[in-house]
């Protein structure tokens, strides 16, 4: 099995001898779940008076270009900040944007590493689709709780239970899911929610389409564990995979929970299990 340096290095040399890779994106958006996540990042801002906006993995920059253009259309004045991995994104994204007379700044930046923002800069963090691309999505979720306000929204959206690509228990990863998975990693998943154990093995990076540069099985209770033990508040989230939490004000890991997170673990665990069983009752369609 590929480590995680190794993992990162391959995907960043793709990203970036493949300028094609971000414009494509575009031509693969479901614009339905686009206008979604669009509607709630904007309800997000305005009912939380956020002004300064962070896209964590923007891409083509199709999203923040969206929320920075709603927000100038409305007369709501905020700071957009966008940060990506490749290069290739930021001339991409600046490239939509030039022109349209909006504030956004499209950066170069690893979400994983170290950012230069300051603690509390942010009033709103989001990520749509990218936390599947993460070889590190701990250091990721962490970076963006870091960089929150205390009682700031962070709000991501990932491939969901259901999803035929990533989903742990799709027919379609059972394998690696059960070849991966161990009893001390239920064991820690259940108590434990800084855990985040279900990974892929280096991706193969054959195409856009197919989502070949997947690395990270995404898991909502993992995830909204997690979220819960650094800081977070968990308001909002939903099987099909998204999440909607805010920073407490004291940050600090929450107090152990064991019997909560075993319910949660039981619960989950059906739901999961009947997927992978019998497939999911309107399964999206993966043709």
């Amino acid at each position: 099995m590929e480590t995680d340096a190794r993992i990162k290095n391959i995907m960043l040399e793709y990203y970036d001898s493949h300028p094609d890779y971000y414009t494509s994106l575009d031509l693969i958006a479901h614009e339905g779940e686009g206008g979604m996540d669009l509607k709630r990042i904007i309800g997000l801002i305005l009912d939380n008076n956020a002004r300064r906006i962070l896209d964590v993995g923007f891409g083509s920059g199709r999203m923040l270009t969206l929320v920075a253009l709603e927000l100038h259309k409305r007369g709501y004045e905020a700071e957009c900040y966008g940060i990506d991995v490749s290069k290739n994104a930021v001339n991409v994204a600046e490239e939509r944007i030039k022109n349209l007379g909006v504030n956004a700044k499209f950066l170069q930046a690893d979400a994983e590493g170290s950012l230069e923002f300051e603690d509390g800069f942010f009033d709103l963090v989001y990520s749509t689709y990218v936390l599947e691309h993460i070889v590190n999505p701990e250091a990721m979720m962490k970076n963006a709780i870091r960089v929150l306000k205390p009682k700031g929204v962070l709000y991501m959206t990932f491939p969901g239970t259901f999803h035929c690509y990533t989903s742990p228990f799709s027919r379609r990863n059972v394998p690696t899911t059960l070849k991966l998975l161990k009893i001390y990693d239920i064991i820690r998943m259940i108590f434990d929610g800084s855990y985040l154990r279900f990974r892929m093995t280096t991706p193969k990076l054959e195409g856009v389409c197919d989502d070949t540069d997947l690395v990270f099985l995404t898991s909502l209770p993992e995830i909204v564990r997690f979220l819960e033990r650094n800081g977070m508040d968990v308001v909002d989230y939903d099987m099909e995979g998204y999440v909607t939490a805010i920073k407490r004000k004291k940050v600090g890991k929450d107090s152990a929970r064991p019997l909560k997170y075993a319910v949660q673990f039981v619960f989950f665990s059906g739901r999961l299990l009947r997927n992978a069983i019998f497939g999911p009752p309107k399964a999206r369609s993966c043709l």
